[in-house]
Order: C-alpha cells, then sequence, then structure tokens
C-alpha cells in the first residue's frame, strides 16, 4: 500500500518535482500513555529530551506535502526501529496540517520474569507542522494505536507449574514534538 501511495503521488507531480525536494533530520521528544493490564491503571511515560533521531525525505506538489522518514525510537519499553508517512497541506503561511502513519518495531528483549514485547505497533496521527525557517521547524503530533498494543508482559507460573505470559501493559496513544531540520536538493 505504502509503494502504491508513494508511485501515484510521484507519478502525478513529475512535473514540479524538481522544484521541491528536499531531505533533513529529525529529532523527537516523546510522551506515550499506557493502561496497566494487571493493577487497571493509566500510566504516562514522558521523554522530554529528544533522543530519538530519523532522516526524512519530503517533495512537495501545489499545497501537499508527502514526507517518508524513517529512523530509531529511543525509550525504556517502547524502543525500536520506526518508520513513518506523513501528508501534509499547507492551510494558512507556513502551518501544515498532517495525516501520518507510523509502524514501530518494539526490540522488547524479555527475561525470566516478563520485559517488554518484540513486536510491531502501527499508528495514525494527526497534528500540525510549523515551518520557522526555511531550514527549520517543529510539528507536535498525536497518535493511537490501530491493531495490537501490547507493550510488556509478565511470566506467571500457574498451578501445574507451567509459565504463562500475560499482558502487563498496552500504549494507548502517544504524543510526539518533532524539531525538523531540511536541507532543500532543489
Amino acid at each position: 500500500m505504502l509503494s502504491i501511495i508513494l508511485f501515484l503521488f510521484l507519478f502525478t507531480s513529475s512535473i514540479s518535482l524538481a522544484q521541491s525536494v528536499n531531505v533533513g533530520v529529525r529529532l523527537e521528544s516523546l510522551a506515550y500513555f499506557y493502561k496497566n493490564t494487571i493493577h487497571n491503571t493509566n500510566e504516562v511515560y514522558f521523554l522530554p529530551i529528544p533522543f530519538s533521531g530519523y532522516i526524512k525525505a519530503s517533495i512537495s506538489y501545489d499545497k501537499y506535502e508527502l514526507e517518508l522518514k524513517g529512523g530509531v525510537q529511543l525509550g525504556e519499553i517502547f524502543a525500536g526501529a520506526e518508520y513513518a508517512l506523513e501528508l501534509k497541506y499547507n492551510l494558512v503561511g507556513d502551518i501544515f496540517p498532517l495525516l501520518v502513519y507510523l509502524n514501530h518495531n518494539n526490540s522488547g528483549e524479555g527475561g525470566n520474569s516478563g520485559g517488554p514485547y518484540k513486536n510491531t505497533i502501527e499508528f495514525v496521527g494527526v497534528g500540525a507542522e510549523a515551518k520557522l525557517t526555511k531550514l527549520f521547524g517543529v510539528d507536535l503530533i498525536y497518535y493511537i494505536p490501530v491493531g495490537v498494543s501490547d507493550l510488556e508482559y509478565l511470566n506467571q507460573v500457574n498451578s501445574n507449574y507451567l509459565s504463562e505470559r500475560k499482558t502487563k501493559s498496552k500504549i494507548t496513544s502517544m504524543i510526539k514534538l518533532g524539531f525538523i531540520f531540511n536541507f532543500n536538493l532543489f
């Protein structure tokens, strides 16, 4: 699906493509919200320092911009490789409302008692980007998971002394603040 969207966008915008290609680097901080399924509580994890890094490329056509980014999300139990596809629309001046598809590959490593799941979590997001200068911008995006959102598990021994894996937490949503550095190619 992703390759079809990219092909259609490139095919329909081939006339002005050479005038609107840029690459860049993104640094992101995040807060994610999760439900502790053992204690039935809602909790939050906040990482204010933008440790997560991404390389991005985007093309613009008329008032639309399509951006593809890939990189790594750092954290404790929510960490791993990510890629995202963002569709932006130039609404007013340098403000761009956007829609995002994000694929996160959690790099969990559990132990005998439990740990983070090693799984893929997909998200959809909405947000806005402000292009403050030609080379720098910021964005704020709110994401919700679609599909499986298991984050942590516990290994518990049942009455037959067999180990059972039980989900300890599920991610419910997250917010990312991005710092974007653009380099125009043309």
